[in-house]
């Protein structure tokens, strides 16, 4: 009876860690993916800075890793995950968008790198107490 219950004690810490290990892991993921739309967005805006060249090419790859960023993101922060949607809405085409734009839906580059860092520095609990404060006020 005892050792029942011992053994249904350490099954569900078991149980714990790996819950714990697996949003780890897809935390990481949802970081890679940010900080890799991030990156690649950074590089491309420095080189059309300074040739003055844009690359629909390059436009169309960010659209798709901003997209791309968004499905794992959601799973912390759908607010960002929005961000990240609509910064890949963007790079589809950014003659069609202006500062307005890009204010209202808060998708400035720098804006949406600080928020993706809660995401590497806030623990589980932590994370969710900002978030749930942030959306009721």
């Amino acid at each position: 009876m005892l050792g029942d219950i011992l053994q249904d004690i350490l099954r569900l810490f078991s149980a714990v860690r790996e819950f714990s290990n697996r949003r780890s892991e897809e935390r990481d993921a949802a970081l890679d993916a940010i900080y890799m739309a991030y990156t690649e967005t950074r590089m491309y805006v420095t080189d059309w800075e300074r040739t003055g060249k844009r690359s629909r090419k390059r436009e169309r790859e960010l659209a798709v890793l901003w997209k791309k960023a968004a499905i794992p993101v959601r799973h912390f922060d759908p607010r960002l995950a929005d961000k990240c949607y609509h910064k890949g809405e963007y790079w589809i085409d950014p003659d069609n968008w202006n500062d307005h734009d890009t204010r209202r839906l808060g998708i400035n580059l720098d804006l949406v790198i600080m928020e993706a860092r809660d995401l590497k520095v806030l623990d589980d609990e932590e994370f969710e107490r900002r978030r749930l404060r942030n959306r009721n006020g």
